[in-house]
């Protein structure tokens, strides 16, 4: 505390050197007993005998000092939300076994499999933001004879439950040229044979993309009986539903409705028991034969089904991003 009364009163007065102020206010800057006192000063019948500029100079100090203040408490209290957020945003995606972030993220990648053909997610990322924002990356790959080629990223996000799903395409767009017919609508536009003409004509080495469509359904099993012969990959099997002779158009394709299921599947869970500890989802572990065990696959399409049924809301985002 400043303890020359003197000093004290010839500064209020303004009656002290340039030099003498500068050290009277560096100390009231370092003592919070004479900055009270000074505050109460300046509050008082006293105040309206002080200098009129050094009154003026005083209260500039004095405001600069609030702000400061004032600033450093409101970046304080941002700073400590932004932490609180972060943590409890954490809590609320990844807490539970699967959590909300690993369900979320599965529905988004499941609706892309089941609904676009040959397209699976691939190699991605799920993480937490502050203020309860979920952010999820994949790549998105297709199937090109014994390779797999880029063509996008599926991007998911959620806020507290609000899900958006955007595909961005490398090139801008993605064309899913894949028309199916159903069976009761096949002999209205082609022959038994167009389909196997059509395999036969194909040179040999072609790397080609061709949906096939039968005069009526097919297992599984009967499916890979049927192109044993060809040198083909079999990638995705519409399934039918029982909706989609109702369809409109008579070509139908996942844009009007059309699901289906890929012979493998990233998504989906074809053997529950191998999956390893902490992976809910993932079919690390699993054996699959690629023209075989259709029970396995059809489970895994049927639980995929309920999967998505269990998280509707979210479904319907995902669906084809709209």
């Amino acid at each position: 505390m400043f303890r020359c009364r003197k000093k004290w009163t010839q500064y209020l007065s303004g009656n002290l050197s340039t030099e003498e102020e500068k050290q009277i206010e560096a100390h009231i800057d370092q003592c919070s007993v004479c900055d009270n006192k000074l505050s109460n000063e300046l509050g008082s019948e006293r105040a309206v005998f002080l200098n009129d500029g050094k009154q003026a100079k005083i209260l500039k100090i004095a405001k600069w000092k609030n702000r400061i203040v004032n600033a450093v408490f409101v970046l304080s209290l941002a700073l400590l939300i932004t932490i609180i957020s972060g943590l409890l945003s954490g809590l609320y995606y990844l807490w539970g076994e699967p959590s909300r972030a690993e369900n979320a993220q599965r529905v988004s990648n499941i609706m892309t499999e089941l609904t676009m053909p040959n397209i699976s997610p691939g190699s991605g990322h799920t993480g937490t933001n502050v203020f309860f924002k979920m952010t999820g990356s994949y790549e998105l790959q297709k199937q090109l004879g014994r390779e797999e080629q880029s063509v996008g990223t599926l991007e998911t996000n959620l806020f507290f439950n609000l899900m958006q799903v955007v595909r961005k395409w490398n090139g801008g767009s993605l064309e899913l040229k894949m028309y199916f017919v159903h069976p009761e609508k096949q002999k209205e536009i082609v022959s038994e044979a167009h389909g196997w003409d059509t395999l036969e004509i194909l040179p040999e080495g072609t790397v080609s993309e061709l949906a096939v469509s039968f005069d009526k359904n097919y297992t599984l099993d009967e499916m890979y009986e049927l192109f044993s012969g060809y040198d083909v990959e079999l990638v995705w099997f519409p399934v039918d539903t029982g909706v989609e002779p109702d369809l409109r158009s008579t070509y139908a394709s996942t844009i009007d409705g059309l699901w289906g299921f890929p012979n493998f599947g990233r998504a989906l869970v074809y053997e529950p028991d191998s999956r390893s500890s902490g992976e809910n989802w993932s079919n690390e572990g699993f054996s699959l034969r690629i023209a075989g065990d259709s029970d396995k696959k059809t489970a895994a399409f049927i639980e995929a089904m309920e999967f998505l049924a269990a998280h509707q809301s979210w479904a319907e985002k995902a669906y084809q991003g709209g």
